[in-house]
């Protein structure tokens, strides 16, 4: 837990058994681990005979730089409600030359989700089906804002914000789960520092500070806080969250005395 993927352990898996695609996260979000897909992707070695590569990058793509024809990502999909700071019901997909050759290859049934007939309905500046227009101008505005302040400069100011998240937690008596060089630019999962409660803690960031986090999945329920800090979020945002953790933890602990 907190560890990225291996990609020597990715290695010796498709040596043992052949693989026709592999999906790879690039930000896992119940951990807040963001992994090296270039490395995992060298993991399979190259020519036309490796696996596919498919990427889940729907809470990364946008906030985070990777270069996906340099990562060999044949096929990276990314979603509206994330980085992209629209209203979620959007998908945003990469297909590279290989896969697209899959793709109009394939006979498997298909009707909605066809992307070979999304590609040539784009030719003429079309979609199969009625778009959600309303989403498509908001992703619009969104695009905008991400290009006047400049690609790079979105990804370095989510860095520094995430930087400032994980040490002000830690600051609070909260335990990182990922290390500082697999932390995710956009997705903090740290531990509950002792004397502070789950139910407590984001029912008081809930009810006093408007503040929504999320917990844990399987055995890590009820013992960490996931906090997303992605899209338009700014010094500002970092101090307010900052502050009403200090004050949430504060009345947690306040309150485990008087029990």
């Amino acid at each position: 837990v907190g560890s990225p993927a291996d990609p020597s352990a990715l290695a010796q898996q498709v040596a043992r058994e052949p693989y026709d695609v592999v999906l790879l996260t690039h930000c896992e979000t119940s951990t807040g681990v963001l992994n090296d897909v270039p490395a995992l992707s060298r993991a399979l070695g190259s020519g036309n005979d490796r696996p596919l590569l498919l990427l889940d990058g729907v809470s990364s793509l946008g906030a985070v730089p990777l270069g996906l024809s340099q990562a060999d990502v044949d096929i990276a999909i990314t979603a509206s409600q994330k980085a992209w700071m629209t209203p979620p019901g959007l998908s945003l997909l990469s297909v590279s030359p290989r896969a697209w050759e899959r793709i109009e290859s394939c006979r498997s049934p298909r009707c909605y989700l066809d992307l070979a007939l999304a590609r040539r309905y784009a030719k003429r500046g079309e979609t199969p089906w009625t778009p959600a227009l309303t989403l498509l101008y908001g992703l619009d505005a969104a695009l905008d804002l991400i290009l006047a302040e400049g690609p790079a400069t979105v990804a370095a100011r989510h860095v520094r914000l995430a930087c400032r998240i994980r040490a002000g937690l830690r600051d609070l008596g909260f335990t990182t789960l990922a290390d500082e060089i697999h932390a995710s630019p956009t997705v903090t999962a740290a531990l509950l520092p002792p004397g502070v409660e789950y139910p407590g803690l984001t029912d008081t960031l809930s009810s006093e500070y408007g503040i929504e986090v999320a917990g844990g999945q399987g055995d890590l329920r009820g013992k960490i806080v996931r906090i997303g800090h992605m899209g338009h979020i700014h010094d500002a945002d970092v101090d307010y969250l900052l502050d009403a953790f200090s004050a949430a933890v504060r009345q947690c602990r306040s309150a485990a005395a008087r029990a």
